[in-house]
């Protein structure tokens, strides 16, 4: 499955569907309106849309383009919370004709043995109870993340049966857990009798099995591709397979069962996301897909599902790191061997002349070797080095020859930082200074 079609799966999820020119929008009471976050269209990355480099009125749904160091994205926001709006929506529907089926006793002859199972797991449900079960889902609306059936949240570090995820999302049924308080108050709804309160309870019981067990939806994900996708997907499939298997029993018996219905053809695909990546990461990163910094908001009626106190977990995110304060900076001395004492060169000696008065080079350096070491080192500072350390050769060869300063200016010039650079060494570390430290002349 292509990506383009694996999003129009998905986006199903969310009673949200895509044109032919990849514009997305949703269903709204049998009619459609075009889908905004931040008052822009949400569109599917197909190439028309990626080749428009005008985005001043679209954003592109890529969600399966995680940043795996963040929090959950704008577009993944948008798209949970129309998630769960579907999820009450239908749900309240199922549990509305349930419920209906249930207390037309007149009906029950034509249930067959495993439909009759919901009348013994449903009980003292009558009028007035389906009429206080109506009165409570129609005050409670399908937008309010507090007082709902069901809502799904994801967080980073979550915990699910007891191991640890790098995502998780987590499943609440805000309306379960306050009728467990058998209030006569039910969401600001009055429910007096105890029996009516228990009969909708049961009938949440029947739909969902294991409702009754905290963390029994949670899933987690430990994907390198989308976890906040993918877990997000476990979570609506684990309550969505139970509706169409309630669909699938009952459906003689509902109205509106084709719009009630979850499609299943991506959950083969997220099983192996791998082999997406390479169409995943040809579509660049998208605005409002990259994340943000942070989990998202947990509401506050989700707490009685929230995952057992745990040790703190390091959360997944770029953080800088502290200052370091740093030793305060040396200044370097300079190479030993321009403090070291230069030898001398030998006196005496010099050129000898050839009978025919020109030079005799083999016999001026069996004479005077030194001066041959002057030469050569002359010729070797004109290019900007220093004299090389001290050493044998340089005891033999001598020091460097700056008597004709005017032919070697710059060097003279560059060269006389070196004793300024020893003078504060001396002064700083007199013992390591003869008294008769060299004076070099230039």
């Amino acid at each position: 499955m292509k990506i383009i079609e694996l999003y129009k799966e998905i986006l199903a999820a969310g009673y949200l569907f895509a044109d032919k020119e990849g514009m997305i929008s949703a269903k709204v009471k049998g009619s459609t309106m075009p889908f905004l976050i931040d008052g822009k269209r949400l569109v599917l990355p197909t190439k028309e849309h990626l080749k428009n480099g005008d985005w001043s009125n679209r954003v592109v749904f890529h969600p399966l383009s995680e940043n795996i160091l963040r929090g959950e994205s704008k577009v993944l926001e948008r798209f949970r919370n129309n998630i769960n709006m579907r999820l009450n929506y239908v749900l309240s529907m199922v549990a509305d004709q349930l419920f209906k089926l249930v207390v037309n006793v007149g009906g029950h002859k034509h249930l067959s043995p495993d439909q009759s199972v919901i009348l013994s797991s449903v009980k003292n449900a009558d009028e007035k109870a389906y009429t206080a079960f109506g009165n409570l889902v129609e005050d409670m609306g399908l937008t309010n993340k507090t007082k709902c059936i069901v809502h799904i949240y994801l967080k980073k570090g979550g915990v699910v049966d007891g191991k640890k995820y790098n995502r998780a999302a987590i499943v609440t049924f805000p309306l379960y857990e306050e009728l467990l308080k058998n209030q006569k108050q039910v969401f600001g709804v009055t429910i007096a009798s105890a029996k009516h309160r228990e009969s909708i309870k049961q009938l949440l019981e029947y739909i969902l099995p294991g409702i009754e067990k905290p963390h029994y939806f949670d899933r987690g994900s430990e994907s390198q591709i989308a976890p906040y996708l993918d877990c997000l997907m476990q979570g609506v499939l684990g309550i969505a397979s139970r509706i169409n298997n309630i669909i699938d029993e009952y459906g003689q018996f509902m109205d509106s069962t084709d719009d009630l219905r979850y499609t299943d053809g991506w959950v083969e695909v997220f099983e192996n996301l791998e082999q997406l990546k390479a169409e995943i990461r040809s579509i660049p990163m998208q605005a409002g897909n990259e994340g943000s910094v942070g989990d998202p908001a947990v509401p506050a009626q989700a707490a009685v599902h929230a995952a057992p106190a745990t040790a703190p977990v390091a959360q997944a995110g770029l953080q800088m790191p502290q200052s370091i304060p740093l030793p305060p900076p040396v200044q370097q001395a300079p190479p030993a061997y321009y403090n070291a004492p230069m030898p001398q060169a030998p006196q005496g000696g010099g050129v000898v002349k050839s009978p025919s008065g020109g030079i005799d080079f083999a016999a001026s350096i069996r004479s005077n070797p030194q001066s041959v070491a002057n030469t050569a080192y002359s010729g070797y500072a004109q290019y900007g080095h220093p004299p090389p350390p001290p050493g044998p050769i340089s005891a033999r060869m001598g020091p460097p020859r700056w008597d004709r300063p005017d032919q070697y200016p710059q060097q003279q010039q560059n060269y006389q930082q070196y004793p300024q650079q020893s003078y504060p060494q001396q002064q700083q570390y007199p013992q390591n200074y003869p008294q008769n430290y060299p004076q070099r002349g230039y």
